[in-house]
């Protein structure tokens, strides 16, 4: 019966919100030109500056690859001077925000390129009591059921979270036995629910703070854990890739720095793919204002490289900074000699995603949270408040605006046409500029890779040799041609 009126509640939220998608519409600052070079305040350091120069030109160089276009006609003959028009409609790159589904939010989010999103699934919110499961409830609170019919992609995130609020009690009193059956038993009733719409599972989020004791503080343990969850993941979702998280790339409050623990599940045969990684650094927490760590950005531009010599593929699975200081900090807390504001929010933003962005071993990046209210960083979203958004909000979708491909060209005397662009799928359409009548087909583009595609033309589709331009010939092509070009255009 529970299953049954969820159903209408989600039937419910997915016809209301189309309204608010497609309404909500932050009109924001002028965007930069795409293709010319980022512009940098003045208060960037210079060392900085060349750090950020030099990522641009590594994202150009790994992010995109190439496209040849061949266009022959019916016979198999190239087609020269048709007009192809390639335009970006997905990205292989993940850019998440880890927020509860708001429709006016994620309608800004979907809107500018936001791809990925986060889906808290931690054992206290899927199974508060033994056989009790309520991970399709859980899901849903974070958009599992409208975003992936949007194109945004989704980590079940923290699976298992050792610290004592995100684990039931229940589970904290079992024997070190017990507790790998019982993660075994409960990881496959909540990845059966659930295995559409995940596309990476977090199977464990901070194994090694000093904190996270809930079920038990010896590595050791956490090991076997992990063998069992990663164990029945494999079993009922093989295709899925599996992710570990630690919240300090650097390994401050840790028993174990997160490089040595990952060698460690290599060694014991823990069968994961990539290792996700939080960016806390320079701001402060919302809880107590607390001050967080700091980190140049030299610094984190480093941690990349050192993480990826554990043989995984990289998440940024959280990154934030404020948009104000406290009142009450009497430091100057910030980047770059100055105060939090959120001009200052907007050009970090855009500065760590460049950087990230340019290391070849990352897939993803997500900012946490998309709103000031219940964020982990103080003042640390995008919005301030659904339909409030922040310069940081403009700041990524201008990001993700010149991280997207989209131009034209016209065939050569072989018919033939190579363009490059950022990974993904894109859509092509050829047109004939004498007549008009365009078709349209699909391709994939991948990082440094040569792809090709060949357009056949069906028959009729170009004009005579000697034919006047579309504005003459309209109507008797219309004509002579019949439905059949009609359906051509």
């Amino acid at each position: 019966m529970r299953r049954y009126i969820f159903a209408l509640c989600v039937s419910s939220l997915i016809g209301g919100c189309a309204t608010a998608l497609d309404t909500v519409r932050p009109v924001g600052p002028e965007t930069e030109t795409v293709g010319e070079a980022m512009v940098w305040p003045d208060y960037v350091a210079s060392s900085d500056r060349a750090l950020l120069l030099e990522a641009e030109q590594r994202i150009e160089q790994i992010r995109k690859g190439e496209l040849l276009v061949r266009v022959v006609d019916s016979a198999g003959d190239p087609v020269p001077e048709m007009t192809v028009a390639w335009e970006q409609t997905s990205r292989d790159f993940q850019f998440g925000v880890d927020e509860p589904f708001d429709p006016a939010v994620w309608g800004s989010l979907v809107r500018i390129g936001v791809n990925h999103c986060s889906v808290t699934l931690d054992w206290e919110s899927t199974e508060p009591e033994p056989g009790d499961n309520t991970a399709i409830l859980a899901s849903a609170a974070w958009g599992m059921d409208v975003l992936p019919y949007m194109g945004v992609s989704a980590r079940g995130a923290a699976t298992l979270w050792p610290v004592a609020d995100r684990t039931p009690e229940w589970v904290r009193r079992l024997s070190p036995l017990a507790m790998r059956t019982a993660v075994d038993r409960h990881v496959r009733l909540m990845s059966r629910d659930l295995v559409n719409p995940v596309s990476v599972w977090e199977v464990l989020r901070d194994p090694i703070l000093t904190q996270s004791d809930a079920l038990g503080d010896s590595p050791s343990h956490m090991i076997e854990l992990a063998k069992a969850a990663v164990g029945a993941f494999r079993d009922v979702d093989p295709g899925t890739p599996i992710l570990v998280n630690f919240s300090n790339p650097f390994g401050d409050a840790q028993r174990l720095s997160p490089l040595h623990f990952a060698e460690r599940l290599r060694v014991a045969g823990v069968d994961f793919d990539a290792i996700g990684v939080q960016y806390f650094y320079n701001g402060y927490t919302a809880r107590g204002r607390e001050a967080l760590p700091s980190r140049s950005l030299t610094e984190i531009a480093s941690s990349f490289d050192a993480m990826a010599l554990a043989g995984k593929r990289i998440h940024v699975t959280g990154i934030s900074v404020p948009s104000k200081s406290p009142q009450n900090d009497a430091n100057v807390m910030g980047q770059w000699g100055r105060r939090w504001s959120p001009q200052l929010q907007a050009t970090y933003l855009k500065a760590f995603y460049t950087v990230a962005f340019s290391n070849g071993h990352v897939d993803a990046i997500t900012w946490q949270d998309a709103v000031d209210m219940g964020s982990y960083v103080h003042s640390g979203g995008l919005f301030e408040k659904p339909g409030a958004p922040k310069d940081s909000f403009f700041a990524l979708a201008n990001l993700l605006r010149r991280w997207r491909t989209t131009a034209d060209g016209e065939t050569n005397d072989d018919g033939a046409l190579r363009f490059r662009g950022f990974a993904g799928n894109y859509r092509l359409v050829v047109r004939d500029p004498r007549t008009q009548r365009e078709l349209a087909t699909t391709a994939h583009i991948r990082e440094r890779e040569l792809g090709a595609v060949t357009i056949a033309l069906p028959p009729e589709f170009t004009a005579p040799v000697g034919s006047q331009p579309w504005v003459v010939l309209k109507r008797s092509v219309q004509e002579e041609a019949g439905p059949s070009v009609a359906s051509q255009r």
